[in-house]
């Protein structure tokens, strides 16, 4: 979950809970859970109604598959093409402070100015967190795994950096110097989603894109377009992705939070084919 998420309908009934369960005569039931991509302990200790999702289900859908982390093809993805330069897109003294930021983050100094827009500025945001605590996805994927669940991927390695790729190299840079420029302002962004998060306001994080856009006038138009290629586009991809795996039934979804509420959010799509959608938590 990113804290430029797109705005929902005022009226939009899926605008609380974390927990949904989707379901169709004849078949058995499946549930959502709308996680959040953060290393914090207290999204680990999952509440009884999810526990009791995750023990019914037989097959787990994730946003990415189980070895994303070690995809060869991440490193050379994460790179601009030969000739290029990253301090060239941000300037001074942007970069240097860019530089210091990533290299204190164990990115290797000569990778540095070879780093694509998106790349040095989802982890120049990145949100600082105790280094032994584990995600939320990854803690649900063991869990999976220690289950012998099978694991249904909704996007490939290759289409998550499409997505990221597909965004206007100039909204790229206006992002990254943003984060730069404001890095306790994204701090306190972070932990507005974690509140929002552990409060299961979705309709709380669904305005947090609108609020940024208020008090950053000239950053709106970057957080909508951010917002349309990472949160929007890739629901569609995710609701494609599960049309066969939930005719099976007893499956359970977890992806971020985000991609949930709204007319274009996953649940308002699941119902459209039919399903009936019900908050569980």
């Amino acid at each position: 979950m990113l804290p430029w998420s797109p705005a929902s309908h005022a009226a939009d009934r899926f605008s609380e809970g974390l927990l949904f369960r989707v379901s169709k005569p004849g078949l058995p039931a499946s549930f959502v859970f709308g996680t959040v991509h953060l290393a914090d302990p207290r999204v680990l200790d999952l509440a009884a109604p999810v526990r009791g999702a995750f023990a019914s289900a037989r097959a787990y859908a994730a946003e990415l598959g189980a070895d994303t982390l070690v995809d060869p093809r991440l490193e050379d993805a994460e790179l601009l093409p030969a000739g290029t330069s990253l301090a060239s897109m941000v300037g001074e003294p942007g970069f240097n402070d860019l530089a210091t930021r990533l290299v204190a983050q164990g990115v290797p100094e000569a990778t540095v100015d070879r780093l694509k827009p998106w790349v040095a500025m989802l982890s120049v945001s990145r949100r600082a967190g105790p280094t032994d605590v584990t995600t939320l996805d990854t803690h649900l994927l063991g869990l999976a795994r220690a289950r012998r669940m099978r694991i249904v991927s909704l996007e490939w390695v290759d289409e998550q950096i499409a997505a990221f790729d597909g965004i206007p190299m100039d909204t790229q840079v206006a992002l990254l110097r943003h984060a730069v420029a404001n890095r306790d302002a994204l701090d306190a962004g972070g932990e507005a989603a974690l509140d929002a998060w552990l409060r299961r306001d979705l309709s709380a994080i669904a305005r947090l894109s609108d609020e940024a856009g208020r008090r950053y006038p000239a950053m709106a138009r970057h957080y909508r377009i951010l917002a349309q290629h990472i949160i929007t586009n890739r629901t569609v991809l995710m609701h494609l992705r599960l049309v066969l795996p939930l005719r099976e039934g007893r499956l359970f979804i977890a992806v971020g939070a985000s991609h949930l509420p709204g007319e274009k959010g996953l649940l308002r799509m699941l119902e459209r084919d039919g399903y009936s959608v019900t908050r569980v938590w």
